[in-house]
């Protein structure tokens, strides 16, 4: 969480893996796509579609393919993983670079195209 505490900016958004929601949003000043209290922040329709397109993305990151419509759909700056729990995968979309990595955790940022 230091990289993030200190390289991210307030009100980025970043894709956290698993357990490391908590520590996300209690250490840092980013947002995460679908959170604690999510479904009475938004409309329903919107929240079941957030962690419909959430669930997809970490179960496909799991088979080795990641795709980035949910990264540009949410506006999401980093994703987080465990490497222990998660692994990185083989492929990684161009538009995805690693910004830090330590011995459990990297953390990826997604650069747009102007």
């Amino acid at each position: 969480m230091d990289f993030l505490q200190t390289d991210a900016h307030p009100g980025d958004v970043v894709l956290p893996a698993g357990n490391l929601i908590a520590p996300v949003l209690a250490f840092t000043k980013c947002r995460v796509p679908v959170g604690y209290f999510s479904f009475s922040l938004v409309a329903r329709s919107e929240y079941t579609r957030r962690e419909t397109a959430e669930k997809k993305f970490w179960k496909d990151w799991r088979l080795g393919k990641v795709e980035d419509g949910l990264l540009q759909d949410a506006n999401v700056r980093y994703v987080v993983v465990n490497k222990q729990t998660e692994g990185i995968p083989a492929t990684i979309p161009a538009s995805l670079s690693k910004v830090f990595e330590n011995s459990s955790s990297p953390s990826s940022r997604l650069t747009r195209s102007a």
